[in-house]
């Protein structure tokens, strides 16, 4: 009988034993590293995406508001001085800051419009459009020559002044036939060193308070 009271009280033992163990395991926290591990797993692609969605969005609500005649651009034709050359400065204000920038200027048969877009003074989008035009020898007649324009647009997203993706497409525009809508032509994104600037800094805030460099 003793000895059955002993085999008894051992296993009821082992029993305690094993309960407590399991217990701790379940309400065990997920450690710190673990979490950090699970953050590292999302891409990096997401907040890059983003942040050209935010890009798009601020773009977008800016050429709405240019689009309603809401903002009004402030006008500056000119002609160079130093270099062959003449071309127009569109400044857009709001709230006592420049939003958006249109500056073109070009000679004879090529030009080039560069844009830039602002949001509280911090550069993030520039889309840069070279167009360049010869006679064509397809359709046109002496009274209406045919012309072909060969154009090649950039597109750089930049956020804190560093450029975060680069598109660019080349396209031509036949005066005297049908062409494919130009946004209908895709883009291919360009390779982009890391921490890469946009430098055109000194030149922006020049054209930011109407000087134009020519």
């Amino acid at each position: 009988m003793k000895s059955y009271i002993i085999i008894l009280y051992a296993l009821i033992l082992v029993y305690s034993c094993n309960s407590k163990s399991t217990t701790e395991q379940v309400s065990k926290p997920v450690s710190i590293e673990n979490q950090q591990e699970n953050l590292e797993e999302i891409p990096s692609e997401d907040t890059e995406n983003a942040d050209i969605s935010q890009i798009q969005k601020k773009y977008n609500q800016i050429q709405q508001q240019i689009q309603q005649n809401k903002i009004q651009p402030e006008i500056t034709e000119f002609t160079c001085q130093t270099k062959d050359g003449h071309g127009v400065l569109h400044r857009f204000i709001q709230n006592n800051q420049v939003i958006k920038i249109s500056f073109t200027e070009g000679i004879g048969h090529s030009y080039t419009t560069e844009e830039f877009f602002f949001d509280q003074d911090q550069l993030f989008f520039v889309l840069q459009s070279q167009e360049s035009w010869s006679p064509s020898a397809v359709g046109g007649s002496e009274e209406d020559p045919a012309s072909i324009s060969t154009i090649t647009e950039k597109r750089f997203y930049v956020k804190s002044d560093t450029i975060i993706k680069k598109l660019e497409k080349t396209y031509k525009i036949h005066s005297h036939q049908e062409n494919i809508p130009p946004d209908q032509i895709p883009n291919q994104e360009q390779n982009i060193k890391p921490g890469e600037m946009y430098d055109s800094h000194k030149r922006i805030e020049a054209l930011k308070m109407g000087k134009i460099e020519c």
